[in-house]
């Protein structure tokens, strides 16, 4: 979304109101904002404005109970805050004044009770009475805002979302069709400066570029003066409670980062972009991640190398911002739990300068233009289109490829296993470890991703780990490109207790947005692998003060594939 064309698609209000039991109240997934046109019912002649958008969405996937409550006995209802009894779900009005107790109970405007299924029509311009046509509603769009609530009969929690009715000229040669969309989480254009964003580096350790935030751009700068084989420095989004960005269950994250860089081709600096999900702490007058708090541990990563070893592995051309720019994407579906919405619990994300070319001098200015973040409703695992080659989908990893080593010549592997065979990958680590890595590859050749198509990786996964014991180390899976100039990773840090793998099969669930094309295709990515790792580093037995080990097992893998979504 470029500069000026800011667009807020929805406004997500996650409001708990109930009864002293409400920790057993509903929770709401994500809940996707909706788009009701006339499209469908249109003819080459006669514009007949009917706008109506049946089964938009299954009320029943949108919701957990973690009581006895069935599904289909949780009470649905709603409320229109803006502009005011336009829309009918069912058929049924919006709750003229509501109240808890109506809430709870909204009786003959139940919902659920008409169907588990939620159909959505703008009465005002599509009459419950009368003959079609209708009249033409003398307008291109409105947007109405709904208050959801689900009821168990004791408490509820809602949700808001916006309903857009878009009316489509008869004859439209490419007409808006009636579609859910994700919902707008956060959108910073950076106009105001940097809009709460914090900068973050290692330096000494490692230099970092330097960086403003004016011009209504975040900009990172490697500049003569800085040149060193690796520079690392990053942008964060706000971390302070009260405006950070929150995780939901059963929503996938999407960060989308338009940027333009000062260098076209290999030259331009490296991109690394993060999704973290942390507890944090207030620190004076800035709120900072609780590193002493166990849950955290959760994240996603994604880099975009530039650099071009004398030819022997091939830049890939316009996969740099360049001064033309660029829309970079990230997706975050973290482990599911309820810790995901404790008070003192935000995502942030990040992007940084990660220069890591030993054999160019890349210099240059990366600029941040803006970051739009949304939230998709995830996808029942099988609704994607199956990845079967090269090992993307598989529960026989005999053709996988072992990899053992230290980080560092200080480190050790005395007593790490790392076996597979054809049922299972297994890594132990034992007390004392330290810098070391034991991962296992997909087979080669790898399979080519589609520029742009979203990407589930779904690992099946178990561990020895039980609560009280010592903590597993951290757990990575990837999807790499084989030229080395992308990668996409999802770990659970070492020492955390926050989403463990637990001892019985558990899914590990990775979402990736595949990088643009590879030369010569103008459609195919590089060869891709997959990667399971487990890896410690740090002080021997310790990662946020825990004793490191115990034992991590990869079951199998499946890999569907989704096409680009709004």
């Amino acid at each position: 979304m470029r500069k000026g064309l800011v667009v807020t698609l929805g406004v997500v209000a996650l409001c708990i109101m109930a009864s002293p039991g409400f920790s057993l109240a509903p929770v709401i997934a994500c809940i996707p904002d909706i788009i009701i046109s006339d499209a469908e019912q249109n003819t080459q002649t006669l514009d007949r404005n009917f706008f109506v958008f049946s089964q938009a969405i299954n009320l029943d996937e949108m919701v957990r109970d973690d009581d006895a409550t069935t599904k289909a006995a949780l009470r649905w209802s709603f409320v229109e805050t803006n502009p005011g009894n336009s829309i009918l779900i069912n058929g049924i009005a919006p709750l003229a004044s509501p109240t808890p107790d109506t809430i709870k109970d909204p009786g003959a405007s139940n919902l659920r009770a008409v169907s588990n299924w939620a159909s959505f029509r703008n009465r005002l311009w599509s009459p419950v009475a009368g003959t079609l046509p209708f009249p033409n509603p003398g307008a291109s769009s409105m947007t109405s805002t709904l208050q959801l609530y689900v009821s168990d009969g004791t408490s509820y929690t809602g949700q808001a979302i916006l309903v857009r009715t878009v009316n489509t000229a008869a004859g439209a040669t490419n007409p808006q069709l009636d579609a859910v969309v994700p919902q707008s989480q956060k959108s910073y254009p950076f106009t105001s400066g940097s809009e709460g964003w914090n900068w973050f580096d290692v330096s000494p350790t490692f230099p970092a570029p330097t960086r403003a935030a004016t011009g209504g751009v975040l900009s990172m700068t490697k500049s003569a003066a800085t040149t060193a084989p690796i520079l690392f420095g990053a942008w964060e989004s706000p971390q302070n409670p009260s405006i950070a960005l929150k995780m939901r269950w059963g929503c996938i994250l999407r960060a989308r980062y338009r940027m333009t860089s000062s260098v076209n081709g290999h030259g331009c600096p490296g991109i690394r972009m993060q999704a973290i999900w942390t507890h944090v702490t207030q620190s004076g007058s800035t709120w900072i991640p609780d590193f002493l708090n166990q849950d955290f541990n959760d994240r996603v990563e994604v880099i975009t190398n530039t650099y071009n070893v004398a030819g022997a592995i091939p830049f890939i051309e316009g996969r740099e911002p360049g001064t033309s720019g660029k829309t970079y994407t990230i997706l975050y579906y973290p482990q599911q739990t309820d810790k995901l919405m404790a008070p003192t619990a935000v995502v942030y994300i990040t992007c940084g300068m990660l220069d890591t070319d030993t054999f160019n001098e890349d210099l240059g200015t990366l600029n941040v233009d803006q970051v739009d973040v949304d939230g998709i409703a995830r996808p029942d695992v099988g609704r994607g289109t199956l990845v079967t080659a090269n090992g993307f989908t598989t529960t026989n990893f005999t053709n996988w490829v072992r990899d053992v080593k230290k980080l560092d010549p200080s480190g050790t592997t005395t007593g790490l296993v790392a076996t597979k065979s054809a049922t299972n990958m297994v890594i132990t680590v034992p007390e004392g470890n330290k810098l070391l890595e034991a991962s296992f590859s997909s087979p080669m050749p790898g399979t080519p991703l589609k520029a742009g198509y979203y990407y589930r990786v779904l690992w099946t996964v178990n561990s020895t780990y039980t609560p009280g014991g010592n903590f597993l180390p951290a757990v990575r899976t990837s999807v790499i490109g084989t030229t080395f100039q992308w990668y996409a990773h999802k770990e659970l840090e070492g020492g955390g207790s926050y989403s463990s793998i637990g001892t019985a099969n558990t899914p590990f669930e990775q979402w990736v947005c595949a990088p643009s094309a590879a030369p010569p295709s103008t459609t195919a990515t590089e060869p891709m692998q997959l990667r399971w790792e487990a890896y410690v580093l740090g002080i021997p037995n310790v990662v946020f003060n825990k004793n490191i080990s115990g034992t991590v097992r990869c079951l199998g893998v499946l890999t569907e594939e989704f096409p680009p979504m709004p």
